[in-house]
Parts: C-alpha cells; structure tokens; sequence
C-alpha cells in the first residue's frame, strides 16, 4: 500500500474531508508488511507519538525554567511580590494558622483570599528554601502549557483530518504555539503569583469540561476559585467560553459562570480583597467622585460610560495585540477561547500599562489561544493541500519567531542582583532577635521575607517601630521602585542618626540595626550622597570611626574611584561639588547617563588636604530612555521610566595615588 504526500494510505474505503485532505477508513496492514521508511512516517503521524514529544519538549522546558528559578532564589532576585508569599508560607509553616502579612499590612487572608496557600506550606518542610514557590510555579506554568497543547491534539483527534498527513503539520503548529511562547515564562519569571497555579487548573477545567468530564472540571475550578479573587475571574471566562462552545456545554458554563461571580462578592463581603487594587486600578471607571468603589459601582460606572473604558482599552492596543499574537490572533475568536480572553484580557487592559502587558497578569490565556487557533486550523475549508501546509508552517514559525525574541530577554529583565550579594545580608540579619522588625529595599525583600516581621520600600518615608530594627538599603541592586538617590538618602540618614549601627556595607548593601523611637522616618531625597556608599570597582569603603569621617579609598589602579552617584533631573543649571582629597591628579566628571553625554569635567593636580571640588555646569538636553519593546511586529508597550535625565557624577583616577571622597553633591543652581 503507497502513500501519498498529501493523502491518506492507498485504498478504495477512503474519503475525502475538507480542503481535498483524505480521511483514512481502510484497515492498516499488518506491521510486519510495512517498509521501515513507512513505519518512520506512520509514528510521526500518529497523535499518540505526539503526546510522547510533546511530554520530551515541556520536560525540556520545565528543567530550563527550573534553572532560571534557582538562579533567582540563590542570587535573591525577587521583589515586594515575592516576599508576600514567602512569608505566608513560612508563617503557616510555623504554626501562624492565621498569618500576619507584616509586607501588605493586613492578614494574609484579606489581599486575596488565597486560600491554596495553606495545602501549599505542607511543602515547606520538603524543602524549605525560597526557589519551592518557583519551581511550584514552573511546574504550573509549564503544565498549563501541556494541557494546552495535549487539548489541541484532542481538536485535531476529533476532527475531520484526524487519520491524514494533515494532522501531523497540525500537531507540530500546535507544540510551536504552546511551547514558543514567551509571555508564560516571563509570567513566571516575575516573582510568584497565583495567577500561574490557577491558570494551569483553569485550563484543565476547561479541558476536562471540553471531554464532558463534569467531575473532574468541577474538582480542578474549586482549585481555581481557591487561587482567590482574581482566579475567581477566571471562572467567570470558563462558564462564557462553556455557553459559547455548544449546547451541550451551555448549562454548565452558565453555572460556571454564576459560581465565579458569587465568589467574587462573597470575597469583597467579607472584606477579603484588599489588594485586588479596586480603589486604585480602577476606580476611574466608577467615576471621580467615587473613592473607594466597589464591584457594583465600578459595573455601573462602566454602564454610564463606557466611553472611558473604550478609551483607555484603545490605549493599550499595542499590548492586547502582543497578548494574542504569539499563539495566532485568531484563537482569541474562537468559541472555546473567547471568554476567558475576554474577561482576563479587560481585566488586564482596563487596569493600564502595569496589569495589560504580556506576563503574569495575562497567563491563563495563552494556553486557551493554542487550542484556538488549532480549532480554527481544523475547521477552515483549505482550497489546495499546500497552502494549508504552507499556513501551519507560517504560523509556527511566527511563534517561534516570537519566543526567539523575548526568551534570550529574560535573564537581564528578571535577574538584577549579583550572586553572593545577599549573603552578607543574611549573616548580618542573622544576628538580630527572631521578632525583629526588617525594614528592606523591595527588589532584594524576597528571598529575606522568611521571617515574622519585614517591611519593604515601596516609595514610602516612614514606618512604624517598635524594639530592635534592621534597616536594609541596596541602591544598586534588584528591580527597584526607589531611585538610586532615594536609597542612598536614607543611608546618609542611618550612618548620621544617633543610635544605628551598620552591621555590613558589601557589595553596596548597606545593613544598620537601631531602636528608634515609635515612628523611623528617613528622607526622600539628598542633595548630598555619602562617598562611602556609592557603586565603584576601583575603591574600598573605609567605614570605622565616626561616621563623618567615612570615606571610600582608591586610586591605586587608574580608573574611576566612585561613581553611581545619581540624580533624576530635568535640564537645567547645576552645581556639582566632591569632598575629596587626594595626592596626585583628580578629575570630577559629571554625565547624562540617560544619553551617555558627559556634560562637566574638572581636573585638579592634587588637593593638600580635604577640599571640595566641582562647578557649575548646563545639561539642556533631555534624552529618551532606552527599553526594549521588540523587533518588528514582535513587540508590546512597556513601562517607560521617568522623563527626567539621570545625571551620574564619578570621579577618575589616573593611578598612582592616594584617592578619598567624601561626599558627592549636585544642587540647582
């Protein structure tokens, strides 16, 4: 029996389906009666081996995540997030039943009503280090995926091309779709969210309920709705994708539906969503003059004017395009992805910039616009063999093309602390009580949030005390919200108030312990940096005596001293001055980092003494900051950072020589 290149196996029983593909009725021969280059053909067609590689490629891409994860819990590359569900974990883990997240300042319970965190902490004691909660997530992450992909073989299985050469092109689009996305690995890459656990039992919800398998759909969006608020949206998509997908799935989608909305109330009944960001996010739906709305007044706000909500849908049109793109576009419009991605998409675009693009905000939608597309790719009547090879071959290639694109991104985008940095920190915390307040930088708090009570810097200036407090500053290290000069006034701040102590200053990390009084306050910003503790290859910090006295030494090698000692400013007039003192030639350098523009310079032979040394000098240009947003149509709208120009002043040394600084100051003139 011959095969065809477009065909199903030779026989007088065959049929022909849609778009001129053979469906195959004849019984196959006996396996001993085939050639062996027909058998290699016969395995790649068969749906079964493609279970079998799609298992081999996603057990690929879980043991890369793994990797990428453990170099984020070992270098403490997570942020604020992070450390909200460490603590949860530890606590319960520790016998706190009802946790106190000391990070968002209300019981656990009350930010999302996550309930899955409670069965999660029995694994603490399996392996009680921070990379669980990421490998958790890898694990839900890429499972999502699979889920995805072995849905979209169930498509191709009950479709009309099942038994042709046709299925195997649509199985390989489908692996490409589900495996070369990039946006669930950059879900996972940013910190842990439950979005990533809910997103895999959501689609295999979906999956089992595509099966009619009512039992166990029902099983996995109980796990669903235990993922909290926002999963509870979720459901809401599932029970609208359900009513759309056909009668026979309308009764159960309506009640899917129905369950997820109660939810949703019960929660902000008893007042369990507090950082759901209603109040914040969207609260201009509801209208201005509404400061806290609720779920009802933001859907009535949304009623009386929609207008609003249209536009601001229209300003994310970049990112919603970058959501759907790398799975087809098409698959948003089919029956069983439409109301999931509706409702996470509106969710997600609604809440601006931060929440719509592509990552964790979005992931339970990538694996339903997988199957999509591939429902779409069955049902499409093609005129010719070829051209539905050559579109299955374009469309994996295009998400390919998008995985090639913003996978290599993800080490510099989510891996911003250098490793062994934290180690130091930790030694240093350490030696202070169990119950010990821990004020920290939110871009290292992750990995340090295994404790009763920490706080992170999330733009704020004072905090409430109380006993023994460690404050942690890295100006340098981590995704940060603060600017290198916030951080580093409030080291100038703890070096020069009464009664703290710098436990350890490494690698720019600076860690101090103190009894304030019932409120610590530190400022936002500094006209005047400490030498000390600015970035630098070519100094050591020289930290014993008093505090005024504290410098950083260099000079020996030529090179730059000091520098990072940053300013967010626009153009203007500026004075900048240097405390220094050294033995042979130093130059005071003054750039527009944003621009890469050196914009003053001063070189003295020597100083005889402590001198400050600067001048005036003009920046007149504001330069726009680089991000990258992709390549072509590969892109999406990322957060840009503030307008104002970053201006660094460093100070260089030939070699040779004896080197001190001070203090750094820029001020407008």
């Amino acid at each position: 029996m011959g095969w065809h290149w477009w065909g199903a196996p030779e026989s007088t029983g065959g049929e022909r389906a849609s778009g001129g593909v053979e469906v195959a009725v004849a019984t196959e021969p006996a396996r001993g009666n085939v050639p062996p280059v027909e058998r290699v053909v016969a395995w790649w067609l068969g749906l079964g081996k493609w279970r079998q590689v799609g298992m081999v490629v996603f057990a690929g891409q879980f043991g890369g995540l793994a990797i990428f994860s453990g170099v984020q819990a070992t270098t403490g590359s997570l942020t604020h997030d992070f450390a909200i569900y460490w603590q949860a974990v530890w606590l319960i883990a520790h016998g706190h039943l009802n946790p106190y997240s000391t990070i968002e300042q209300n019981f656990f319970y009350q930010s999302h009503f996550e309930l899955i965190m409670w069965p999660m902490s029995v694994l603490y004691w399996l392996w009680p280090q921070p990379s669980l909660l990421l490998w958790v997530q890898d694990a839900a992450t890429v499972g999502a995926s699979l889920v995805g992909y072995l849905w979209a073989l169930d498509v191709i299985g009950a479709s009309r091309v099942a038994a042709t050469r046709w299925s195997w092109v649509l199985a390989f689009a489908a692996l490409a779709l589900s495996a070369a996305n990039p946006w669930p690995l950059w879900g996972t890459a940013f910190d842990y969210h439950n979005e990533a656990l809910s997103g895999f039992f959501i689609v295999l919800s979906a999956w089992m309920l595509y099966r009619e398998r009512m039992r166990a759909s029902v099983v996995w969006m109980v796990l669903t709705l235990m993922c909290g608020d926002v999963s509870a949206t979720y459901v809401v998509g599932l029970g609208l994708t359900a009513a759309l997908a056909g009668r026979q799935w309308r009764q159960a989608g309506l009640l899917y539906a129905a369950v997820g909305a109660a939810y949703m109330v019960f929660i902000e009944a008893i007042g369990a969503g507090k950082s759901s960001g209603m109040s914040s996010t969207y609260s201009y739906l509801a209208g201005q003059q509404v400061v806290a709305p609720t779920l009802h007044q933001i859907a009535l706000g949304i009623l009386h004017r929609p207008s609003i909500g249209l536009a601001e849908l229209w300003n994310q049109r970049v990112n919603t395009y970058a959501n759907v793109a790398p799975d087809g576009l098409v698959g948003a419009l089919s029956p069983w992805a439409l109301g999931v991605t509706l409702v996470v998409l509106l969710e997600g675009e609604l809440g601006g910039p931060l929440f719509g693009r592509p990552g964790m905000q979005n992931v339970p939608i990538y694996s339903f616009l997988a199957v999509g597309t591939i429902w779409w790719m069955t049902r499409i009547r093609w005129p010719r063999a070829w051209i539905a090879t050559v579109s299955a071959g374009i469309l994996s290639l295009w998400a390919v093309a998008w995985g090639a694109t913003w996978i290599p991104q993800l080490p510099g985008e989510w891996i911003r602390v250098e490793a062994g940095a934290l180690s130091p920190v930790a030694r240093a915390l350490g030696s202070l009580p169990p119950r010990a307040q821990v004020l920290v930088s939110q871009g290292i708090a992750g990995t340090l949030a295994g404790r009763v009570n920490i706080r992170a810097f999330m733009g704020q200036s004072s905090f409430p005390t109380r006993g023994v407090t460690g404050v942690v500053v890295a100006p340098y290290q981590g995704i940060e919200e603060s600017t290198v000069n916030q951080d580093l006034a409030r080291i100038a701040y703890l070096a020069a108030a009464p009664g703290w102590r710098l436990l350890s200053d490494r690698d720019a990390i600076a860690v101090f312990t103190g009894r304030p009084g019932p409120t610590l306050t530190m400022p936002a910003t500094t006209t005047t940096v400490p030498g000390w503790a600015l970035g630098t290859d070519g100094g050591a910090r020289v930290v014993h005596g008093p505090a005024s006295s504290w410098h950083m030494a260099g000079g020996v090698k030529p090179g730059y001293v000091v520098d990072g000692a940053y300013w967010r400013e626009s153009p203007g007039r500026y004075q900048v001055m240097v405390r220094l003192a050294s033995s042979g030639p130093v130059s005071v350098e003054v750039w527009n980092a944003t621009g890469s523009v050196l914009v003053f310079r001063r070189t003295v032979e020597r100083t005889n003494g402590v001198r400050d040394i600067g001048g005036t000098f003009v920046d007149t240009i504001t330069y726009a900051s680089h991000v990258f947003s992709g390549i072509g149509p590969f892109t999406y709208a990322p957060l840009l950072p503030p307008r104002d120009n970053n201006l660094e002043v460093r100070v260089w040394s030939p070699g040779g020589e004896a080197v001190d600084v001070y203090g750094v100051t820029i001020a407008a003139k």
